[in-house]
Parts: C-alpha cells; structure tokens; sequence
C-alpha cells in the first residue's frame, strides 16, 4: 500500500541518517529519493546526542519517524526510534 511504501523509505532513510552520521558527526540531513518516494532528513544535535527526524511522502501519505542516537569516537548507537503519529 501507499502508507507502507512510505514507511519503509522513512525508514531507509533513518538507516541513511545513521550511516552518514557516522561518516561526519556533523551531518545535518538532506532530501533524497528512497525507489521513487521522496524523503527529507533533519537532525539535531546536542552535545554528543542527535534526534534524528526522517518523512517520507507517496500519494500524499505521510510518514514520519523519529529517534535519537550518541556519537562518540566515530561510532553512532541508536538509543531509541519510533513512528511520530500526528
């Protein structure tokens, strides 16, 4: 379905936050396309911790998940993530 194909690119863009973090503490996020399905990025950070925020949007359904992970030393641990229901 439309809400389960924006979930899973919500969630591939999670992992993508998490892979990049670990490349550069200081990433930021982006726009990207997951098989077709736009997704945006957003993170914060504060002192070693970041919230990361991914959406991603197919025929108008929206999906959204949000977590937070530690940085420390090039490693990134993913402290907890969940589906934000609005």
């Amino acid at each position: 379905t439309r809400s389960e194909k924006s979930l899973g690119a919500a969630d591939a863009c999670f992992e993508e936050a998490l892979l990049r973090l670990k490349r550069n503490s200081s990433y930021t996020g982006g726009t990207y396309t997951i098989h077709t399905v736009p997704c945006t990025i957003v993170v914060r950070a504060v002192g070693s911790t970041r919230t990361i925020l991914t959406q991603a949007t197919t025929s108008g359904i929206v999906r959204t998940l949000v977590g937070s992970s530690t940085v420390s030393g090039g490693s990134v641990v993913l402290d907890a993530w969940s589906e934000a229901v609005y």
